[in-house]
C-alpha cells in the first residue's frame, strides 16, 4: 500500500513538471508584438505583409483593404527579425523593409506615396503598461520621412502667432527620414507651423487650431507633395489600449507655390527689380528667377502686366492654358513672361523641385529667330558631358535630365547649340553645378540680339547642401 502511494505521488509530480515545462515552451513560442497599417496615400485597399525570419519565414498578411486616411486594427505577429511590404491599388508596392519586433510592443507602419510608388515609415507606439502623459499634458512626436523636404523646424504656437526670428521652434532640424524625440506638450489648441530649417519665412505646412487633448499620445507625420517643397500632414493617434490604435487625421496642404521668371530680349541679364515688374491678382513680385510665393490652391492667374523701364504698363494677352489652369495643391509653377515688351507672351509651366539623386536640369526655349530652330544639345564644357540631346523647339520645355556632379563639374561652362555641328552658344562660365540642385536653363532673346539672354537658373537647392 505504501509503495502504491509513493508511485502515485511520483507520477503526479512528473505530470506537474511536464505540464509546467509545456507552458514555458508555449510562452516562448508565442511571444508576440502588435502591428497596424496606416494608409496616408490617396489610394484605397492597401495590404501589409510581414515575413518573420526568426520563426519560419512564412509570409503573413496582417492587414488588407485599408482605405485611404484610415488605420487597420492591430494584428499579432511573432517577435524577432522580420521584413514587411505594403502593396495595393494602382501604386507600385514598397520595397522590402526590415524590422525587429520586441515582445509586448506595438508598431505602426505609415504608407505614403511618391511618384506613383508606395513609401513606408515605421515607428513604435509603445508597450503594454507604459506610463501615460501627466494630467493636463500630451505626448507629441514629429516624423519627417519626406525625401524632398530637407530638414524642418516645427513650431507649436498659440493660434494666430506670426512666425519670425523671435519665435523658437518646438522641434528643430527634424531631418528627413527620421522621427524626432517625442516631447511633452500642455493640452490645448495650437497652430502647428512647419518651415524649412532655420528659415521661419519659408513655410511648408500649417495646421491651424489643432486641438491636442489631455493625455493624448500622437505622431505627426510630414509627407511629401508632388512639387517637392510643400508638405502634407497625417496625425496618427497612438492609443495602444484600443484595437485600432486610435484615429488617423490626414491634412492635405491647401497651397501651391508659383514664381515669376522674365526672359525678354536685352533685359534678362539685368536686375528686374529695377528694370520692370509683373503683377497679377495673386502675387506681386519683381521679375526674376527666384522667389516662389505660396498661394491658395485653386487660384488661376488672371492678368499679367509688364512695365518696361521708363515706359507705361503693358497688359499681356493670356492664353486659356494660363487663365483656365487652377494651381493644384502641393504643386510648384513658373509663370514665364517672354517675347516682345510691346506684346509679351506668358506660359504657365509645372516645376519638379523634388530632391534629385544628384542634380537635375531642364531647358526652356523662347528664342525668337528665323525658322524658330530647336536647341537639342546641351553640354558642360570642362567635362564634355552631354546633358541631353532632345529637340527643344520654340516655346517648348524639355524633360528634366539628371546630372552627375563632381569635381569636374565645378566652375563649369554650360553651352547649347541647335545641332551637333552648329556654333556653340555660351550660357554660363564658371557655374557651380551643385549636388542636390535643380536647374532650369532659360534660352531667351532673338537671333539679332548680341546681349547674353540665356541663363542657368537655380530653382531649388536642399538646405543641407551649399549651392
Amino acid at each position: 500500500m505504501k509503495n502504491r502511494f509513493l508511485i502515485g505521488l511520483l507520477t503526479l509530480i512528473v505530470l506537474a513538471l511536464c505540464t509546467a515545462c509545456g507552458h514555458k515552451h508555449n510562452s516562448s513560442s508565442t511571444s508576440t508584438s502588435s502591428i497596424r497599417l496606416v494608409n496616408a496615400t490617396k489610394v484605397a485597399g492597401l495590404s501589409l505583409t510581414v515575413t518573420n525570419s526568426t520563426a519560419n519565414s512564412t509570409a503573413q498578411t496582417v492587414a488588407t483593404g485599408t482605405t485611404a486616411g484610415t488605420s487597420s486594427a492591430y494584428a499579432s505577429v511573432t517577435t524577432g527579425s522580420s521584413s514587411y511590404v505594403v502593396s495595393g491599388g494602382s501604386l507600385t508596392a514598397s520595397t522590402t523593409q526590415n524590422i525587429a519586433f520586441t515582445s509586448g510592443y506595438y508598431y505602426t507602419i505609415v504608407a505614403y506615396e511618391r511618384n506613383g510608388a508606395i513609401l513606408v515609415q515605421a515607428f513604435s507606439d509603445g508597450q503594454s503598461g507604459q506610463t501615460a502623459p501627466a494630467t493636463g499634458y500630451a505626448f507629441l512626436g514629429i516624423g519627417n520621412p519626406a525625401p524632398d523636404a530637407g530638414p524642418l523646424d516645427v513650431y507649436i504656437v498659440s493660434p494666430g502667432t506670426v512666425i519670425d526670428d523671435t519665435v523658437t521652434p518646438k522641434y528643430s532640424n527634424a531631418y528627413s527620414g527620421g522621427n524626432t524625440q517625442t516631447q511633452s506638450i500642455a493640452a490645448g489648441t495650437y497652430d502647428i507651423v512647419v518651415t524649412a530649417y532655420n528659415k521661419p519665412a519659408d513655410v511648408r505646412f500649417k495646421w491651424s487650431s489643432l486641438v491636442i487633448a489631455d493625455q493624448e499620445v500622437a505622431m505627426l507625420m510630414l509627407l511629401n507633395t508632388p512639387g517637392g517643397a510643400l508638405l502634407d500632414g497625417a496625425l496618427v493617434q497612438q492609443s495602444i489600449t484600443t484595437s485600432s490604435g486610435g484615429a488617423i487625421t490626414v491634412r492635405a496642404n491647401a497651397n501651391a507655390r508659383v514664381r515669376l521668371v522674365g526672359a525678354f530680349s536685352g533685359l534678362y541679364r539685368l536686375d528686374y527689380t529695377g528694370s520692370g515688374s509683373v503683377t497679377d491678382s495673386v502675387i506681386s513680385n519683381g521679375i526674376g528667377a527666384n522667389g516662389y510665393r505660396v498661394v491658395p490652391a485653386g487660384t488661376a492667374v488672371q492678368s499679367v502686366t509688364v512695365t518696361p523701364s521708363g515706359g507705361g504698363p503693358v497688359s499681356a494677352s493670356l492664353p486659356v492654358s494660363v487663365t483656365g489652369t487652377p494651381l493644384v495643391a502641393g504643386n510648384e509653377y513658373t509663370l514665364l513672361v517672354y517675347g516682345s515688351l510691346a506684346t509679351p507672351s506668358v506660359q504657365l509651366i509645372t516645376d519638379n523641385n523634388q530632391a534629385p539623386s544628384q542634380a537635375r536640369i531642364r531647358m526652356i526655349n523662347v528664342v525668337s529667330w528665323p525658322g524658330n530652330d530647336a536647341f537639342n544639345v546641351i553640354s558642360l564644357y570642362n567635362s564634355s558631358v552631354t546633358l541631353f540631346a532632345q529637340p527643344v523647339g520654340y516655346q517648348q520645355v524639355s524633360a528634366y535630365a539628371g546630372l552627375t556632379t563632381g569635381v569636374s563639374h565645378l566652375n563649369a561652362q554650360v553651352e547649347a547649340r541647335s545641332s551637333p555641328l552648329s556654333p556653340l552658344v555660351l550660357i554660363e562660365d564658371g557655374k557651380n553645378i551643385a549636388y542636390g540642385g535643380v536647374y532650369t536653363l532659360v534660352m531667351g532673346g532673338n537671333s539679332t540680339d548680341t546681349t547674353q539672354n540665356y541663363k542657368l537658373v537655380l530653382d531649388r537647392c536642399l538646405p543641407t547642401f551649399t549651392c
